[in-house]
C-alpha cells in the first residue's frame, strides 16, 4: 500500500502467472475532473502468445545459426560458425553436434570459422576445447577451416591452444578428410 500512496504513476511491469502466462500490467491513478484521486485503474494485456512466438523465433534462429551439413563421403560434416561465438552458442552447438555425430557415425567435423567476425575470448576458447575433447572421446576428429588472419592473430596473442587440425580454407579441409577416408580425388583429364 505504501507504494500506492507514494509511487509514480503510471507504473508498468511484466508478470508471469503459474510459470506459464505472461502479462503486461499498468497501474494508473483515476482522478476526478477537479484533480482529486478517486482510486486506481489497472490494465492488463496478455503477452503469452507474443512471448511464445518470440521464443519460437529465437529457437529457429539458434538452429539456423549452427547448421550441420553432411559432406559427400557420409562420415564427415561441416558446421559453419557465423558472427560472434559466445559460450551460450558453443553450448548449443556442442549438444547438437555430439548428438548428430553419435546418431550418424560421423568421423570428422569441419568447423568453418570464416564467418566469425571477432576473436575468441579465453572462456569461449575453453568451451571450444571442451567440445573438442568430447568429440575426440567419441572418436570424432574436430577440424577447423577458414581461419582468417585476424582470428589467427587473436588466438596466438591470447595464447589459446587449439589442439586440432587447422586449414586455411574449406577446400583444404575437405581434401584432407577425403584423403583420410580413402576416397581418391583427382582432376578430370579432358
Amino acid at each position: 500500500m505504501e507504494y500506492m500512496k507514494n509511487g509514480y504513476f503510471p507504473h508498468s511491469t511484466t508478470i508471469t502467472l503459474f510459470q506459464r502466462f505472461k502479462s503486461n500490467i499498468v497501474v494508473n491513478t483515476l482522478t476526478s475532473e477537479a484533480g482529486e484521486k478517486l482510486g486506481y485503474i489497472l490494465t492488463w494485456k496478455d503477452l503469452t502468445e507474443f512471448d511464445n512466438a518470440i521464443q519460437e523465433r529465437n529457437e529457429q534462429i539458434k538452429e539456423l545459426e549452427s547448421p550441420i551439413i553432411p559432406l559427400a563421403n557420409d562420415t564427415s560434416v561441416l558446421v559453419p560458425l557465423l558472427g560472434k561465438i559466445t559460450e551460450d552458442r558453443i553450448n548449443h552447438i556442442e549438444s547438437k553436434v555430439l548428438k548428430y555425430c553419435a546418431n550418424h557415425q560421423i568421423n570428422d567435423v569441419l568447423f568453418d570459422l570464416s564467418g566469425v567476425n571477432e576473436g575468441l575470448k579465453p572462456e569461449t576458447a575453453s568451451r571450444l576445447q571442451q567440445m573438442q575433447t568430447a568429440l575426440c572421446l567419441m572418436g570424432v576428429e574436430p577440424i577447423y577451416v577458414g581461419i582468417k588472419p585476424e582470428l589467427a592473430q587473436s588466438i596466438v596473442r591470447d595464447q589459446i591452444f587449439i589442439g586440432a587440425k587447422t586449414f586455411t580454407s574449406f577446400k583444404q579441409g575437405v581434401l584432407y578428410v577425403w584423403k583420410k577416408s580413402g576416397y581418391p580425388l583427382q582432376k578430370n583429364q579432358r
